[in-house]
């Protein structure tokens, strides 16, 4: 890359594209964009944490937690049509655009912890209307929906409450995100006794376990449970509640 200006240009037409690609069986994919990771040695410091980790702390101290944002409507559904067409629409009685931030965590040992869900809006009144009555699992609101430092803090009293009166440290394996890595969410922790592990910058996609392997057939799960209703009903309501509980189930 240090040396791209010093490449000869290259161009040709887009019929040699097409052709060259047909006789070397390459085909166009949808892409995933991320970031350019700004940490490249996480071998020598992320790496070693982890070994070090799991060497040394019982499976069921250590937790991988994420967020991740789950829609009234899933987008990812599919109907039969004509060949040809291109446009299908499907009219469904909720808002397509609504979603909603949830918080997981999985313990190395495979127990998974209560969620945490969050609503938007001012005051608490919002988790009854959004979120509705979701058993052990934590609920909470910010004014945009997002994780902030004070849900956060709320997660971090939650699943420290969920280990009881043991005061054996928990080590919380999360991304970089900006809230997880200030400070003040830092020293909340250690004030809980709770240690923070932050997974480098660009590659949740290859070291965050929820994002590589849960979130996937989780919402996979969900999808199919609003299908089964979606199918004989398809003019029953849906709401943010509906989204929850459905997430729960297949949380469960």
């Amino acid at each position: 890359e240090d040396d791209y200006e010093k490449l000869p240009k290259f161009n040709v037409s887009d019929g040699f594209v097409t052709d060259f690609k047909k006789r070397n069986d390459f085909v166009s994919r949808k892409l995933h964009t991320a970031r350019r990771p700004l940490v490249t040695n996480f071998d020598d410091t992320f790496a070693d944490q982890m070994k070090d980790l799991f060497e040394n702390v019982e499976e069921q101290y250590i937790i991988n937690i994420d967020e991740t944002s789950w829609e009234v409507i899933p987008k990812i559904l599919k109907c039969w049509h004509k060949r040809g067409e291109d446009h299908v629409i499907r009219y469904v009685n909720g808002n397509p655009k609504d979603r909603i931030t949830v918080v997981a965590g999985i313990r190395a040992d495979g127990l998974k912890l209560p969620l945490q869900f969050i609503a938007t809006g001012k005051t608490s009144q919002v988790c009854e209307s959004q979120i509705g009555d979701v058993n052990y699992h934590f609920k909470t609101h910010s004014l945009n929906g997002w994780t902030t430092i004070d849900t956060f803090k709320e997660y971090i009293v939650g699943i420290r409450n969920f280990y009881g009166y043991e005061d054996q440290t928990l080590h919380v394996i999360c991304d970089s995100f900006k809230v997880h890595i200030s400070d003040e969410i830092i020293e909340f922790a250690n004030l809980n006794n709770v240690k923070l592990y932050f997974i480098p910058s660009g590659y949740t996609d290859q070291l965050q376990p929820l994002d590589v392997k849960i979130f996937g057939a989780l919402k996979s799960k969900a999808r199919r449970l609003f299908m089964d209703r979606f199918r004989y009903d398809p003019f029953l309501k849906r709401s943010k509640v509906d989204a929850c509980q459905d997430l729960i189930s297949a949380w469960d």
